[in-house]
């Protein structure tokens, strides 16, 4: 009766591991990797709220939540415009100046979260794309990848 209660027991730590496992690798998905960054886009949502200094303010603007991990060697610097949105004909989305964009030094092996703002419908977003400063090497994450959050 103890081989029971065991062989029970072993079978449901095994199965509690590999859940945890596979829950894991849906979460590296939106995890991307350069020389510097480890990036993960999260949520993309409409923003509503405009300016009141806008003279011409657009009718459609979304935001792109993000978390970056800096695995250099040293502090590096990393803010909204060194990545890009395009819509679904290849053409870029603006950035939104207006929003509270990110942007900062990031600290070794420290996590930032933030957000970045761009002028367009949401429903025209394609895909977005980090250029590395120093490497010039892109990083681009598809709409489908974006959106499995």
């Amino acid at each position: 009766m103890k081989y029971v209660y065991l062989i029970v027991f072993l079978m449901s730590i095994f199965l509690l591991i590999g859940c945890l496992g596979i829950s894991k690798n849906k979460n590296d998905l939106k995890i991307k990797e350069n020389n510097n960054f480890a990036i993960s886009i999260g949520q993309l949502e409409t923003y509503g709220k405009r300016d009141s200094i806008e003279k011409d303010p657009p009718k459609h603007v979304f935001k792109v939540k993000v978390q970056i991990t800096n695995n250099a060697g040293s502090e590096r610097g990393i803010g909204s415009l060194d990545f890009k949105a395009f819509d679904q004909n290849g053409k870029e989305i603006p950035h939104y100046g207006y929003g509270d964009n990110f942007g900062e030094v990031v600290g070794i092996s420290k996590t930032v979260k933030g957000a970045m703002f761009f002028s367009g419908n949401i429903n025209s977003l394609d895909r977005i794309e980090y250029t590395n400063p120093d490497t010039k090497k892109t990083t681009n994450w598809k709409l489908a990848e974006i959106r499995k959050k």
